[in-house]
């Protein structure tokens, strides 16, 4: 069986503006995983994923809410790698505010090993 999963703006009026209809997808069928997240370069902490999760009751998509790799305390701010305990808090916030699945986004082996999967405690899975 093929499965198919897209990766979404965390905001869906963001989505929309780039011409993106994941509502649409979901309740037509057509996907399987909707990953929302921050477009680019730093991890958001506020994603509306309530929003998302009520728009899409009902059906059998799973939710993920993206993780980027990367912190500024806002877009245009310059960026470090997340440490381990942001990615910990960022991934407990998704899950509580909806997220079925938590999707780490470029999280490559790194100079900082606090930054890797393999220096967090047990706790912290992703599943699909």
């Amino acid at each position: 069986m093929i499965q198919l999963g897209v990766r979404s703006p965390s905001k869906p009026r963001s989505a929309h503006a780039f011409g993106l209809d994941p509502f649409r997808w979901v309740q037509a069928g057509w996907l399987d995983l909707l990953v929302v997240g921050p477009r680019w370069s730093t991890v958001e902490l506020d994603m509306p994923l309530r929003t998302w999760r009520e728009r899409l009751s009902g059906s059998s998509c799973v939710l993920a809410g993206g993780l980027e790799i990367l912190r500024g305390d806002h877009p245009m701010a310059p960026k470090r790698p997340v440490t381990a305990a942001e990615a910990r808090g960022a991934a407990a916030q998704v899950l509580d505010d909806g997220a079925d699945a938590v999707y780490p986004f470029n999280y490559f082996p790194s100079a900082d090993p606090t930054t890797m999967p393999d220096a967090w405690p047990q706790g912290v899975a992703v599943n699909w």
